[in-house]
Order: C-alpha cells, then structure tokens, then sequence
C-alpha cells in the first residue's frame, strides 16, 4: 500500500512559500488567504496573515474585489491552531463571521428546500451555499466551544439545520441545492467531506451515518486530492478512519503530485502528519 511521505510533502511546501510568508494555489503565484491558512496549519509553523489587506473586517486576497467568506473561515480555523500563534487573529476574524449572513429568498417549487434558513455565503449579499456555511460552521463552533454566547450558539444551530436540510437524497452534498425541477442533484466528495467535518460532534445522527456511507462510496471512484484528503480527515475526526482513502490519496500524489496544487499538498500533510493529535486543527 502506497504511504504519503510528511518528509516529501513538507519539503514541497516549504520550497513553494513565497517571500511575504505565504502561499498561494501553486508554487511562485501570488500569496493567497486560503493556501496560506492550509499551509501554516499542515506544517504547524508560526504564522498569521497580515500579507493580506482587510476590508470591513474581512482578509482579501489580492486583485479581489470583495472578501471571499468561506476563505476568511478557513483563516480563522487556521488561526486558532496553536502553533501559530495567531489567537488575535482568529478572535477578530470569527467576531466578523458571526455578523455575516446570506440571503433569504421566496419559498420555489423549483428548488425544494427550506429558503428560510440562513448559513454563510461566498460573498456578502449571496444566498447561503454549504462550503461556505460548512467551514464557517466549523470554525466558529472550534472557537467558542462548549461556552456559547447566544449569538453564537444561534447561528451555530440554523447552520446545522441548513445543513441537514440540503443534505442529497442517499447522503451527501452537492455545493447549494439538494433537489431542482424535480431532478435530484449529486452530492460531491468535497462537500460532503466538510459538511461531515462541520457535523462530526453529531456521530450518531441519521443525516451523518448516511453521509458518510455515502462518501465512502463517493471516494471509491474520486480523483482530486483536496478531496480525498478532505475525506480522510472526516472520517478520522468521525472516529472510522478509512485506509483505503488514504491509500488512494497517496496514489494520486506518487502519479501526479496534485498538479502542484498547494492546498491538496497542505492537507494531504496533515493527513500524514497529523494523526497523533487525531488532527486537532479539525477538531470540535
């Protein structure tokens, strides 16, 4: 069975850090929020993000033209990983989140699902997609703990029942919606890896069971190791860590090295070196 080498792949993240201290999609690109936050984390260096410019609260990525929400989560979660030492960072940065909400829209029989719930969008002024709202989720759950403030425990209790609420039929998500014009929309292994992640302190619910049978089936044929690697995670902070998963992961970084694509490279590290804290950066 082919292993993931931590050696081999922090070496190839240390070689593609740009000057300013981070990252961006792939070796010698402009530094960008998301890579940067996976980076630091994988590697479990000293780091925050003070390369990137704010605007009303929220880091953005250079040439943008508003802050990318679902990216400001991933820097928040990044941020309270200890070894960065990045605390402040990931105070403000939640602080902000809280606020931030997508659009409601009218009742639709052509895409059935509740439009009363309320997550967190990509941009500000979208409606509510579920890997924004999966990673702001969990991001804001691994910050304020088990001692919520009302607001807090709120928005974390209309985002889980977005979540369940999309859920595909058979288990999974798709990246919005779970069924339009009466046709049923397939859940991805990506999406379902985080919305498993956003959910993992529910173990026993129904709508996590069946989501992560369905993505074990969904591994089965996937060739992207953000998602595999997203899914190997999910499974590990699940308590069902699934070798085969890993396995295919290391694969496809022996055959491709990911394209050189910086954040499957930072999160299939952590999949390789973080099982002794049972990858506590993802943890709730």
């Amino acid at each position: 069975m082919s292993l993931l080498s931590p050696d081999v792949l922090r070496r190839a993240l240390l070689e593609a850090r740009n000057d300013d201290g981070g990252w961006g999609y792939r070796r010698g690109k402009r530094s960008r929020i998301e890579a940067t936050g996976f980076a630091l984390v994988a590697l479990s260096a000293a780091g925050d993000f003070s390369q990137f410019e704010r605007r009303d609260g929220l880091l953005i990525d250079p040439g943008a033209t508003h802050p990318n929400v679902a990216f400001n989560a991933v820097a928040a979660l990044a941020a309270q990983h200890p070894p960065l030492g990045a605390r402040e960072t990931a105070a403000a940065l939640t602080e902000v989140l809280l606020r931030h909400r997508g659009i409601t829209l009218p009742a639709s029989e052509v895409i059935v699902q509740d439009n009363s719930l309320v997550g967190w969008p990509w941009l500000d002024g979208t409606f509510s997609w579920v890997e924004p709202t999966a990673w702001c989720l969990l991001a804001l759950k691994r910050w304020s703990g088990r001692s919520r403030s009302a607001d807090a425990a709120a928005r974390i209790d209309e985002a889980e029942r977005l979540l369940r609420d999309r859920m595909c039929q058979g288990g999974g998500w798709n990246y919005g919606n779970r069924l339009v014009m009466d046709k049923a929309l397939r859940p991805y292994a990506s999406t379902t890896a985080l919305g498993l992640l956003a959910l993992q302190d529910f173990p026993r619910d129904a709508v996590v069971r069946v989501s992560r049978e369905a993505l074990r089936r969904l591994c089965a044929r996937e060739r992207s190791g953000y998602a595999l690697a997203l899914a190997s995670l999910a499974f590990a902070r699940l308590g069902t860590p699934e070798p085969d998963v890993e396995a295919s992961l290391a694969r496809m970084w022996d055959e491709t090295s990911f394209g050189g694509e910086i954040v499957a490279t930072a999160l299939a590290l952590y999949v390789a070196a973080g099982r002794e804290s049972r990858y506590e950066a993802f943890s709730v």
